[in-house]
């Protein structure tokens, strides 16, 4: 029995999906709630998965410009040295990262499976990637398996197991194993998300940057933007790709919250950018609020769970889920899963 296999035997799935499941119900303020609240998870699903690096990365919420990514990662041994290879690599060349628009793996098993990699974006065209040659290669991880999660229609993030290239590659009983862990997890990196959505502030912010993106002012409010983590890199990123388009104004969406970018002309050719950021405003409590159960049910029919799924995580039956969930609807105003979860996400 392998070292790793040994480790396997002492972390029952049903005790990590009761850790998973503990998440969603941990309240949490402030950034930085992906790494407090399911980092101290990943060591343990480092072991069942058998795997030599255990990785969850965030998607950040950003209409223009690359999306921010931050992630939370675990290796056994030099593996993490092979991680830090991958993690130099993807920072000078985040060109070459697979988008959602390469998906190729239907829907449905995106958001119900663990999946490999080579499945997500077709094996062949993978392996002859880009991102394949010149990240996964040199940095000696060649096998991932993946969980992407969503909320709604938007990818927030996935959480993923790594195995060094000279080991073996990830099988159907790897997928069968840590397939009850799916429902639990989703439910847990929603809740994360949507921890890190509320930490932003509630506040009106000014700044002014240069055609790069550094900030030589910002107002009292546009100091509190910047205390988020991916706030400057957004805005980084929007302003030098606006500067090289046309037009005088853009909008750029964050974490709860709009900028409005404006371009101004000084003398000499010397161009800067106010960028106003204003709070997106919270739906009122009083018209649309959800009991707990209500919410329950609201969270994971968001998440793409069947009736039956729901009623079995939730331990009541399928007529009360259904009925929690009609309720849902007629409180929040909305007739399809997509316009749920982009409700329960405003909320």
């Amino acid at each position: 029995m392998t070292e790793a296999a040994r480790r396997r035997v002492d972390v029952p799935v049903a005790q990590m999906a009761a850790r998973f499941r503990t998440v969603t119900t941990t309240k949490f303020s402030g950034s930085g709630a992906f790494e407090a609240l399911l980092g101290p998870a990943l060591e343990q699903f480092l072991a069942l998965g058998e795997a030599d690096v255990a990785v969850i990365q965030r998607y950040g919420r950003h209409a223009l410009g690359p999306a921010p990514r931050r992630h939370v990662w675990r290796a056994n041994g030099s593996a993490g040295d092979n991680f830090k290879v991958t993690e130099r690599l993807s920072l000078q060349h985040p060109e070459l990262h697979p988008t959602v628009a390469n998906l190729v793996l239907p829907p449905a098993l995106q958001r119900r499976s663990f999946v490999e990699d080579q499945a997500i974006w077709d094996r062949d065209a993978f392996e002859s990637s880009a991102f394949f040659q010149k990240i996964f290669v040199p940095s000696g991880l060649s096998y991932q398996l993946r969980l992407l999660a969503y909320d709604g229609t938007r990818l927030l993030g996935w959480i993923g197991l790594a195995r060094l290239h000279a080991t073996r590659p990830f099988h159907r009983d790897d997928r069968q194993r840590l397939q009850p862990l799916v429902t639990p997890v989703l439910a847990a990196m929603l809740h994360a998300d949507r921890c890190e959505a509320a930490s932003a502030p509630d506040v009106v912010g000014d700044l002014v940057v240069d055609a790069r993106g550094h900030i030589e002012f910002a107002s009292k409010g546009g100091q509190a933007w910047l205390q988020q983590p991916a706030f400057l890199h957004a805005v980084r990123a929007s302003v030098t790709a606006f500067d090289r388009g046309d037009g005088d104004a853009a909008d750029l969406l964050l974490e709860r919250g709009n900028a409005r970018l404006l371009r101004l002309d000084g003398d000499n050719g010397h161009v800067r950018y106010l960028v106003h950021v204003t709070p997106t405003p919270v739906a009122s409590a009083s018209s649309s609020s959800l009991t707990p159960m209500q919410q329950s049910v609201a969270e994971r029919a968001a998440l793409g769970m069947t009736i039956d799924e729901v009623a079995n995580e939730l331990q009541i039956s399928a007529h009360t889920a259904r009925s929690h969930l009609k309720e849902a609807y007629r409180r929040l105003h909305v007739a399809t899963r997509v316009e749920l979860a982009d409700a329960l996400r405003d909320r």
